[in-house]
């Protein structure tokens, strides 16, 4: 009699323990997950700035080219009497 009765509170525990452990990977997975997502908005937010950064220096420097390239045009329009007409 003791046999069947120790067999049943082993049976009990081990289910309380596989549904203990089941609880703890599932929330470890979430943290986990959690943090890989969080991990990975910092890391794309992070090169998105970068890349807007590169733009815009590309950008100024192609707006600087453009000034010099007017001002050049301005100069040889002058010097051949050329006016604009707007």
């Amino acid at each position: 009699m003791l046999v069947p009765a120790i067999g049943e509170l082993i049976d009990a525990r081990i289910r309380t323990a596989e549904v203990t452990i089941k609880a703890n990977v599932d929330s470890a997975n979430k943290s986990l997950e959690e943090r890989m997502k969080a991990n990975t908005k910092a890391a794309i937010d992070a090169a998105m700035k970068a890349s807007e950064e590169r733009l815009g220096k590309k950008i100024d420097k192609i707006a600087e080219r453009l000034d010099k390239h007017e001002e050049r045009i301005e100069r040889v329009e002058e010097k051949l009497g050329i006016t604009q007409h707007n």
